[in-house]
């Protein structure tokens, strides 16, 4: 069946409608985590049984040896798939190291507690990006940030008896900090050069075989990689599993405005870091969605990839025509009042419900957030020339959406494309829009405090995540996770990995 666009199968946006702030998503990760290591209650009743099977003072009937904990099919699916397995994860969901020293740069908790210094913008140029690797380079996806489980459990699970079942799994990290077109490449080499995909004397590369290609599970913008590189050269995959991978995703509009934080550190992700990081155009909504009149209900489209719209409505201080605001300066007196605050509301047990609260949970997350106000102490600055800014974000909004209509259904290659499944959530509210006060509303510096929700996974809409339309889905899973935590629900993982196996055909 082809990706739904129901309001049953992805969600109900009116239950959200009392909602005005950013949900707290490192709570959510946490509950999601905690949640995920509690036994199920078939295991908790056998678990009795097993207990008073081995005490004779409990009356437990007549003896006998402990039960076998029945696994469900979707469980069995993930411990029993075999060949070639890829995970890799999203914006900012791999780990970079300094390539001289071998250091982590993302993501230490040093940085998030501004102990530590790193420098993650790019350069410009296009050489900048080449060359990139001689000062950072990746190195797997990032699986854990403290308490918050991202994959960690999905790659011990899929590791455990892999050899017995003649299954090699691949934790594939990239620079989401580059082109996803140069990330595309990087991917289709990798994969290229898998097992799976070896390639015999004389057989044609385009033909898919029985037992090709590798089953790839990507999260979020890892999703968009993989529908590039499948439009590229689908006989390299067996099966994909889409887990909150965003057809658009207007929270990156807040960053590359304002810059946003980690944890206390509001110095990594500057409105002009961000602006320097080719993926985050990626995200950028192409139908034009993200603001509404608050006066009339009405939508203002805006074409995001045309520069004089980012000039003209101050989308981010590198190439805004805007005149900079002045905010009040901030007293020591103020920044220590925040900071206690802040220490506060990190403590996820806090009955505290207030939007600072808010605020500063999604801060400590890895995702963008549309309004983190990353620096409140004055507004965001550019040190990069606005020649050099313009003439820069021209060639990266002209790549993005060359990439982005890569990432289209190709009726050609319908017949190569390989199953497909998406794992998506739609219990938790979601950033779909800004209220404005009409078209010069979007030139305020607050132009993203009033926000309207809907159903999604905290970043990701439930109807962003379906597959564009033309594409098949062999199965659709719902999930009640965070964005953060999707890989970590294994029940839903498997569902896919099961109906994914059956539609492979081997």
């Amino acid at each position: 069946m082809t990706a739904g666009s129901t309001t049953s199968s992805i969600g109900d946006d009116s239950r959200f409608l009392h909602v005005h702030s950013q949900t707290n998503s490192r709570f959510k990760a946490i509950k999601d985590n905690i949640l995920a290591g509690l036994p199920t209650m078939p295991q908790v009743t056998h678990l009795h049984q097993h207990l008073a099977n081995l005490n004779p003072f409990m009356d437990s009937g007549e003896h006998s040896p402990p039960p076998i904990i029945p696994r469900s099919p979707a469980l069995e699916a993930l411990d029993t798939v075999t060949g070639d397995v890829v995970v890799l994860g999203g914006y900012r969901g791999s780990i970079l190291r300094d390539s001289a020293t071998g250091r982590r740069v993302w993501i230490p908790l040093k940085v998030g507690f501004n102990l530590r210094k790193v420098d993650l913008e790019v350069g410009l140029d296009h050489e900048d990006e080449e060359r990139s690797e001689e000062k950072i380079q990746p190195d797997g996806m990032l699986k854990s940030i403290s308490a918050v489980d991202i994959s960690r459990r999905l790659f011990r699970r899929l590791r455990n008896n892999a050899g017995e079942y003649d299954r090699r799994v691949h934790d594939w990290g990239y620079d989401w900090r580059l082109s996803p077109a140069l990330t595309v490449k990087k991917l289709i080499k990798f994969l290229e050069d898998l097992p799976c995909n070896k390639k015999w004397e004389g057989e044609d590369p385009a033909v898919r075989r029985k037992g090709k290609g590798a089953l790839v599970i990507a999260h979020s913008l890892g999703g968009l990689i993989v529908r590039n590189a499948i439009n590229h050269r689908p006989e390299l995959f067996s099966g994909v599993i889409f887990a909150g991978t965003p057809m658009n995703c207007i929270n990156i509009l807040g960053p590359l405005k304002n810059g946003d934080s980690v944890l206390f550190n509001s110095k990594v992700f500057t409105a002009q870091v961000n602006f320097t990081l080719r993926s985050s155009y990626a995200l950028l909504p192409d139908n034009g969605e993200c603001f509404v009149d608050k006066n009339t209900g009405e939508p203002i489209p805006m074409d995001f990839f045309n520069v004089d719209i980012w000039r003209e409505y101050g989308l981010s201080p590198c190439v805004s025509d805007l005149p900079q605001p002045s905010l009040p300066y901030a007293t020591p007196l103020s920044r220590l009042t925040n900071a206690s605050s802040m220490l506060q509301n990190l403590n996820p047990l806090s009955d505290s419900s207030s939007k600072t609260k808010d605020t500063v949970e999604n801060a400590a997350s890895v995702e963008p957030q549309m309004n983190s106000n990353a620096s409140s102490d004055s507004p965001a600055t550019s040190t990069i020339p606005k020649a050099a800014a313009l003439e820069y974000l021209t060639r990266t909004l002209a790549e993005t959406r060359e990439f982005r209509r890569d990432l289209d259904f190709r009726e050609e290659r319908a017949d190569l494309y390989p199953p497909m499944a998406v794992l998506y959530a739609k219990t938790t509210p979601t950033v779909k829009a800004a209220r404005v006060d009409g078209k010069e509303g979007i030139k305020r510096q607050d132009v993203y405090d009033d926000l309207l929700f809907g159903a999604g996974d905290g970043v990701c809409l439930a109807r962003a995540a379906m597959l564009p339309e033309g594409y098949k889905c062999a199965k659709k899973v719902a999930v009640d996770r965070g964005h953060i935590s999707l890989l970590g629900d294994l029940e839903g993982v498997g569902r896919c990995v099961q109906e994914l196996v059956k539609s492979r055909g081997w």
